[in-house]
């Protein structure tokens, strides 16, 4: 034990949960002797996952999972509603995994130990250790199973709140683009209204409800006498009306912003130069 306890102690637990529950597996398998390990997630309908396994032959979940079963009839299903560590001999002969014999033979295992994973203090997956001779379990190796246990449950939280993240992640990176288009949509329509206002032989502006200017074309900076950027965002009529008509045009502007008066074809006013 005190080697297993050495191996587990060097795992980095900086790890991803992945990479650190297989870790663990390792520790176990190589110190103790098991041969192959697995981490089972089983859903609220009885259905096994594998989160991440040690030494696992190759074809061996593929054979696994080509009994329809549920895992609850099993060992497994035991082990999550009992909440206790379970352990069987002869495996190839367990009338509850008959399903699988044809799997199991080929590896010659002799026993198989089945460690239930707890959240909340209910079972939601076990960890499977998995060898060729017939063990003896001592109470003090049930009990570092246990402990092994909490911190593989651990791992599986933490990477079902790293997916979480990464599922976030990605809806505000999709967002961020689709901002990002539409923004640059929306450009190419300003570019493309200023190129028709540009092309105009008379003065043509913009102006928005908080009586700003947002658009004038290259005429009317001619006519006015500024540079672009020296009209944009200054307030037109207390700018670019004469003083003797400002109020009567900025009260005409105010009526049509309000809906009170039909929009007319056009509204002469003089402008400052």
């Amino acid at each position: 034990m005190k080697k297993l306890f050495e191996a587990l102690s060097e795992i980095d637990v900086l790890l991803l949960p992945k990479q650190y529950a297989k870790k663990m597996l390792q520790a176990i398998c190589d110190n103790l002797g098991y041969r192959f390990g697995t981490v089972i997630e089983i859903d609220e309908g009885g259905k096994g996952g594998l989160f991440v396994s040690y030494n696992l032959p190759e074809d061996y979940v593929e054979r696994v999972n080509q009994a329809k079963v549920s895992v609850l009839s099993t060992p497994s299903g035991e082990a999550t509603e009992t909440g206790r560590v379970v352990v069987v001999h002869n495996p190839s002969s367990e009338p509850r995994l008959a399903p699988w014999y044809d799997v199991l033979r080929p590896y010659n295992l002799k026993t198989i130990v089945w460690v239930p994973l707890l959240s909340k203090g209910h079972a939601f997956g076990t960890y499977v250790l998995y060898d060729t001779q017939i063990r003896d379990i001592s109470e003090a190796e049930l009990q570092v199973f246990e402990q092994i246990a909490v911190m593989v449950s651990i791992a599986i939280s933490s990477n079902h709140y790293i997916d979480q993240l990464n599922q976030k992640t990605k809806e505000l990176e999709d967002e961020i683009t689709e901002h990002k288009r539409a923004k640059e949509t929306l450009q190419k329509e300003r570019d493309r209204a200023k190129m028709y206002l540009d092309v105009a032989g008379v003065l043509l502006v913009v102006i928005g409800a908080d009586q700003k200017v947002y658009l004038i074309n290259k005429k009317g900076c001619e006519i006015l006498g500024y540079y672009e950027k020296e009209i944009i965002g200054k307030n037109w009529f207390d700018t670019f009306i004469p003083e003797r008509n400002r109020e009567e045009v900025k009260a005409v502007f105010e009526q049509l912003m309000a809906g009170e008066i039909e929009p007319v074809e056009y509204f002469e006013n003089h402008v400052l130069t």
